[in-house]
């Protein structure tokens, strides 16, 4: 990745403004942080590019996005944190992903109409904050410059929150914690509703067990817009309008989509992988401002690390994640001739060809190779149907046998355990950390567990798993 334009280099420090109420178009009105550039003599009073991020996930809470912020506005951007709708400092109930494409489309022409910003809005943002991305392009947002969704979605009915039609259990959790950590004010306006959900709750790991849940019958009956939310998506498991939304199902509005420099980052074993080609093959078709695609070995929020699970890919593997965003808003948002535009389509990392050998942290040594295409599906793919058989195995060869079937029995006490793979967020959060009597109080996350974890693993059981039941093997190993 040449930079034969340069970057941007840090010349300022941070004016920030925070909680700015920004209204919609229903008048529902959205809590707004604003970074300026300032130097010795006060803030930049000339009109800059501007990098956008929509979050449910608390805009005032210290993590990444807060430090980028500093670190983009540093370099002679403004940032603008917003929280969504129904979270945190914000008006409204929770819409979830069914209402990011209106308050996307609004925030940025609010954004656009402030004297600081110079009409150009760029993006970034990883999972939901990827998917408030796609949904602000696909309402056809004029100013959009250039986006960066990072492991986000797709079309939410084939992959992501259904998978082929089947619910990704992990949204129905993600409403239990994300209600439970949620501090804004109209949510819990009786202070016992926070103490039910946060002092002690029954964890979503017990409910998986109880598994199917009925209205009322669980914490989400006291917070409705997140138990509205979550037979919703339990309910709606057929392709209706509902997962024709732009928000939910940003690949069904692709002809709409605003024609801004586009880079798509994801990890193979984040669970947002096909969403992510999915997206990149539907805007290469169809757009003519750039799309651009890294793939490496990641799982999900650990762009650019080394390793997934058990397994170390080496050096190689990781990237500036940051400094690859710069490179593409400098290009784009300042037309510094950076390269950005030159390099190939599709970067992937190719997986395999380690020594096997314990490596850091006692992982794995799997290895693998970044390497450089000009399209997906790769035009030298060759494919290969695969059939199934009546002993439940796969093969090139056709059943001998018209008909057969296979039958199993349902049973949410004693779930088949799940070991690694292309997962994330199957989150619970079992109770406040010690000595925190509000949410308020704690970073968002903590406290928070994963029920299954991503990447690579040993497949043998431990009592570590969530599902795994004795007999155990007597031990088990790290690889």
């Amino acid at each position: 990745m040449a930079a034969d334009g340069g970057f941007s280099e840090p010349m300022y420090h941070t004016a920030l403004e925070s909680d700015l109420m920004v209204p919609m178009r229903d008048g529902v009105r959205l809590a707004t942080d604003v970074y300026r550039p300032a130097g010795q003599d006060g803030v930049v009073g000339t009109a800059l590019p501007t990098l956008l991020v929509r979050t449910p996930y608390d805009k005032s809470a210290a993590g990444e996005d807060s430090e980028w912020a500093h670190w983009f506005t540093a370099r002679g951007y403004v940032v603008v944190i917003q929280d969504c709708r129904g979270c945190f400092g914000s008006e409204g109930e929770l819409g979830f992903l069914g209402c990011e494409a209106e308050d996307g489309h609004d925030t940025v022409g609010w954004v656009r109409a402030q004297p600081w910003c110079d009409g150009q809005v760029g993006t970034w943002g990883t999972s939901y904050l990827g998917w408030t991305q796609t949904a602000t392009a696909a309402a056809g947002t004029e100013g959009l410059a250039a986006i960066v969704p990072n492991q986000s979605g797709a079309n939410g009915y084939t992959s992501s929150i259904r998978h082929g039609g089947a619910l990704e259990l992990r949204w129905i959790a993600w409403l239990f914690w994300h209600s439970a950590r949620n501090t804004q004010a109209a949510l819990k306006a009786q202070p016992w509703v926070d103490a039910a959900l946060n002092l002690d709750p029954i964890p979503f790991g017990q409910w998986l067990r109880r598994w199917p849940i009925r209205p009322g019958a669980t914490q989400l009956a006291l917070v409705p817009p997140y138990e509205r939310l979550a037979f919703a998506l339990l309910t709606h498991d057929r392709y209706d309008d509902f997962w024709t939304n732009p928000g939910i199902n940003p690949a069904a509005h692709l002809d709409r989509f605003t024609d801004a420099p586009t880079l798509l980052m994801g990890g193979w074993y984040d669970s947002y992988t096909r969403a992510t080609f999915e997206l990149f093959e539907g805007l290469s078709a169809r757009k003519t401002g750039p799309v651009k695609l890294i793939v490496g070995p990641w799982s999900h929020d650990q762009t650019g690390e080394t390793s997934a699970g058990d397994l170390w890919f080496g050096q190689d593997a990781a990237i500036d994640v940051i400094g690859t965003h710069l490179r593409w808003y400098d290009r784009w948002l300042k037309e510094r001739p950076n390269g950005a535009d030159h390099d190939p389509p599709v970067r992937i990392f190719v997986m395999g060809g380690g020594s096997g050998a314990r490596g850091p942290q006692g992982r794995l040594s799997h290895g693998g190779r970044w390497r450089d295409e000009f399209e997906w599906p790769l035009a030298r793919t060759v494919y290969v149907p695969y059939y199934l058989h009546q002993d439940g195995g796969l093969s090139p060869q056709p059943p001998a046998v018209d008909r057969s079937s296979t039958t199993y029995r349902f049973d949410p006490a004693d779930p088949v355990p799940s070991i690694g793979g292309n997962v994330s967020s199957l989150f619970e959060a079992p109770g406040l950390p010690p000595g925190i009597a509000h949410p308020r109080d704690t970073f968002l996350f903590e406290g928070v567990q994963n029920l299954l974890e991503p990447g690579g693993f040993d497949q043998r059981e431990s009592a570590q798993l969530y599902g795994c039941q004795p007999p155990l093997p007597a031990a088990r190993g790290t690889g």
